[in-house]
């Protein structure tokens, strides 16, 4: 049956002054109707229809029918005056989301006091939401306001935390953390690793480290999470020294021990700032204390050597890694090969290549650039430029890596031949990069006069 059938029992009742009558059928298209009558504010028939048929259920049916929150609530008020019903919580709760993200917190600030009057308090799902969206309108009195008034349990709280720290909003995160310090929610360790790895994170590894002196004046203890978030900070702003002091600290509790990740952030710290003496201390204290190293731990130990020239000490690591149990991966063997390319052992970075094809490792586009840079260095030219035609181009970013690659070997006065510009330029068309393929083009044609085909010439 046709809306047309409900349309005519309307005009009837208009006309004659009877009760509005629909059949079970026909009372199934009334979510619809009333939709039809709050869009064309035709309030008469509606305040008619609505005390004979609204139901909790389908008054949430209207409001989600009509798609658009700031009439559901316009529809939620006059069904307020109009009815008495005892209104569903997933009516609110929709209300209020939709609301929300449509950026009508006002609206969903007066929608909220309705809920409250009809005595629903929001669940923990609809609260953290409620909150995180206030805060991230600008408006951290009301997001104070709900925490304090329902209570919030420490999940909802921490989720809050978690969810602005996630979208780079640690200053707002802080600052809810600093406003509900006086309320009656009781903080607890996992707060403070969301708001020290958010601190370190955006490298504010200062306040992080204020942050982590607190924790004591709150009654919360730092755990091993802790520990490793602020050495790790530390370790990333060359403070490695003072990351070992804390590792020092945490050996010295009996409630908390170091684990792979504390050791390899020193380790990792170290290796960065070429102290391999010290960093190699550390491996050893780490292995002496029982503690397993990772594969994180032996590639940043090869890398290391690597960077220094120490090709004997990194091929023993890789060796140690290898009784250990640890899997190397592509980062380990393009260390290797970078360190020994670095140091004009361009051979022995190329067994490196062949022993990755051995163990099914696949090369990626950084691994290939060292072996190019290397090989034109060498002047072993048409090597590089098998190389560079056996560069896979997959996605927007290895294209970009294959790009930063063709330009550092002219840089070098390492012209890829025709084969590799060929493979290069149609990838570089289809994600639609015409002006990097028209420049490639130009230099390639330039440097080597070359006749591409008319399907390059297409380049727009």
């Amino acid at each position: 049956m046709k809306s047309g059938f409900c349309k005519q029992n309307l005009n009837n009742s208009k006309e004659s002054g009877t009760p509005i009558k629909f059949s079970v059928f026909e009372s199934r298209k009334v979510p619809l109707l009333i939709s039809m009558l709050i869009l064309k504010e035709d309030l008469d028939p509606l305040a008619a229809i609505g005390s004979k048929y609204l139901t909790p259920h389908l008054e949430f049916q209207v409001i989600e029918k009509l798609n658009d929150p700031k009439l559901g609530f316009k529809f939620l008020e006059f069904s307020r005056q109009k009815f008495k019903l005892d209104r569903s919580f997933w009516t609110y709760n929709m209300l209020l989301r939709s609301l929300c993200d449509t950026g009508s917190h006002d609206l969903a600030k007066i929608a909220y006091g309705y809920m409250r009057i009809d005595g629903y308090f929001p669940d923990d799902s609809l609260l953290g939401y409620l909150v995180l969206s206030f805060i991230q309108a600008g408006k951290n009195d009301i997001a104070n306001k709900l925490m304090n008034e329902v209570g919030g349990s420490p999940f909802v709280y921490n989720n809050v935390l978690i969810a602005l720290v996630e979208q780079n909003q640690v200053t707002e995160a802080l600052r809810f953390f600093r406003e509900q310090r006086v309320s009656k929610f009781r903080h607890d360790t996992r707060t403070f690793n969301i708001l020290v790895k958010g601190l370190c994170r955006t490298g504010k590894v200062d306040k992080g480290f204020q942050l982590f002196s607190e924790m004591g004046s709150f009654g919360c203890s730092a755990d091993v999470v802790t520990y490793n978030t602020i050495i790790d900070g530390l370790c990333k702003t060359h403070q490695v020294d003072r990351g070992l002091g804390i590792l020092k600290e945490v050996q010295l509790r009996d409630d908390c021990s170091p684990n792979c990740v504390t050791y390899t952030s020193i380790i990792s710290g170290y290796s960065k700032l070429g102290k391999m003496t010290e960093a190699s201390n550390i491996f050893n204290e780490m292995v002496d204390s029982g503690t397993k190293p990772n594969e994180r731990t032996f590639n940043v130990l090869i890398d290391g050597f690597g960077k220094i020239g120490g090709m004997a000490l990194a091929e023993l690591t890789y060796n140690k890694m290898l009784w250990f149990g640890c899997i190397p991966d592509v980062f380990t063997f393009t260390c290797l090969i970078g360190g020994y390319c670095r140091s004009g052992q361009v051979d022995q970075g190329l067994k490196i290549l062949h022993e990755m094809s051995s163990r099914n490792v696949t090369p990626n586009a950084y691994t290939y650039a060292i072996l190019i840079n290397a090989l034109c260095k060498a002047n072993r030219l048409h090597e590089a430029r098998d190389f560079l035609s056996q560069l896979k181009y997959r996605d927007f970013g290895r294209m970009l890596e294959a790009i930063s690659i063709f330009n550092n070997m002219l840089n070098v006065g390492c012209v890829p031949d025709d084969i590799a510009i060929r493979a290069l330029i149609p990838h570089l068309l289809k994600a639609g990069m015409h002006n990097e393929a028209f420049r490639i083009k130009k230099l390639a044609s330039e440097r080597l006069n070359l006749g591409l085909s008319s399907s390059e010439n297409s380049i727009s």
